[in-house]
């Protein structure tokens, strides 16, 4: 008997996951918001196993048609030592390490891909008492089950807002970059020959002496600390600014309801994950619902939080580590020996690296 199964949320993970279930003869409805506030263009970092996602299912070749833009290099580095360290695509053995990508070429490639599908629309405020006409109920977004707030998660206020701005420089390269400054993180990707995509994470102590500043004082700044790597900004668009919280589920199923995407987690953007690791919850779930013959049961949910509970906490701890490890850390000198150490580790990169491009989650799916 075709399982129902209903979606909650119409972003990129809402719409992924009815693609792939749709994929597998479930029978889809997605919930959506009508009144969503529409938000100005996001670029995300895709890593290989989110291509490897889209790839599956045919999204990618949708996507690279309007552009794709890799790079192969992210260099990091402070003011407190000469040594950067860099992570290479060559580690691993790849040409690229992630691929660079709007929000909304994402969006339109999934869209297409929806239309030649049987998946169902509904408005949000429609689903109600329905829910229970549904075998199960899939949530991706933060703001719809009051429960998620009231249930006993890893939380974590970052103390920080990021400023995301775009900047124009006077040549790019297949580089991303960054910095870390005494309460503030300076992260680029780039996103076209001249332009990168800044993320600016700043202390809630600081940051109104950031906002203060005229578009020319905070070209002035960047340049001041980046000219040294990525050349001399000519320009910088207009910002948007949101605050920075952390948490992690521990559980990803409760009875019939599955939380995946922003419903299960949320990081500090340092390392550019958070949609990587919504789409690695649909890469563990469809890999468990596949195995258990195209079903989802008790079964398939207990394997896939198995699965993947392990790895986000790998994530989501990693990532908490390195934010107090570069904004709270008060010894030049001890992160001066640790991040010699572990650059001169070539093997320990190699394995950093292929944690955070997927390549280990997949190697562990494929098991």
């Amino acid at each position: 008997m075709t399982q129902k199964i209903s979606i909650i949320g119409d972003g990129i993970i809402g719409n992924m996951i009815a693609v792939a279930l749709d994929d597998l003869n479930f029978n889809v409805t997605v919930f959506h918001d009508e009144h969503k506030k529409k938000t100005s263009e996001r670029y995300f970092s895709i890593n290989h196993l989110s291509r490897y996602l889209f790839q599956d299912y045919d999204v990618w070749s949708l996507i690279k048609e309007k552009g794709v833009n890799s790079y192969s290099k992210i260099i990091t580095w402070d003011n407190l030592q000469p040594e950067e360290v860099a992570f290479e695509s060559r580690n691993i053995n790849e040409y690229d390490l992630a691929y660079v990508i709007p929000e909304s070429h994402i969006q339109s490639a999934i869209s297409n891909k929806i239309k030649k599908k049987s998946i169902k629309f509904e408005n949000i405020n429609n689903l109600g008492n329905s829910a229970n006409n549904y075998d199960y109920v899939i949530n991706t977004v933060n703001n719809y089950d009051s429960s998620i707030n009231s249930q006993n998660r890893y939380k974590i206020n970052y103390a920080q807002k990021a400023v995301v701005m775009n900047i124009d420089v006077d040549n790019s390269s297949n580089v991303a970059y960054q910095k870390f400054l005494d309460g503030q993180i300076l992260g680029l990707i780039p996103i076209s020959e001249k332009s990168f995509n800044l993320i600016w994470s700043v202390d809630n102590k600081i940051i109104d002496n950031i906002l203060k500043k005229t578009k020319k004082e905070i070209i002035n700044f960047l340049n001041s600390e980046l000219e040294e790597k990525i050349g001399k900004i000519s320009s910088c668009s207009s910002y948007n600014i949101f605050p920075l919280f952390g948490y992690l589920r521990k559980n990803c199923f409760n009875e019939k309801k599955i939380y995946i995407g922003s419903a299960l987690h949320s990081i500090h953007p340092l390392a550019g994950l958070g949609l990587n690791m919504g789409l690695q919850d649909i890469y563990c779930l469809v890999s468990k619902i596949k195995k258990n013959s195209k079903r989802i049961d008790k079964l398939s949910l207990y394997e896939f939080q198995g699965l993947l509970r392990s790895i986000n906490k790998q994530t989501y701890f990693g990532i908490n580590f390195l934010k107090k490890f570069y904004c709270d850390f008060t010894s030049p000198n001890l992160r001066k020996y640790l991040l010699r150490s572990f650059n001169s580790n070539i093997a320990l990169k190699k394995s950093v690296i292929r944690f955070a491009t997927g390549l280990k989650t997949k190697d562990k799916v494929s098991r």
